[in-house]
């Protein structure tokens, strides 16, 4: 995803689910909508990061293989 800011790919994808991470841990409990993660149980917290790792993983890898046809 960021490979264009001259990043490897593995590189890129870790920033971008660290970009993830903190806009979901800042934008939610913002807006309401979950407790802040100090107050949330661990296990939430882990599954929240799994989501946002597989994520990344999978728009890294089709933004990888998209990018190859070029």
């Amino acid at each position: 995803m960021l490979a264009w800011l001259g990043l490897p790919a593995p590189a890129a994808a870790a920033a971008h689910m660290a970009m993830l991470w903190t806009a979901e841990q800042v934008t939610l409990p913002a807006l309401g909508v979950t407790p802040p993660v100090t107050r949330q149980r661990p296990g939430d917290i882990a599954m929240e990061a799994w989501n946002c790792l597989a994520y990344a993983a999978v728009t890294s890898f089709a933004y990888d293989l998209l990018d190859r046809t070029r």
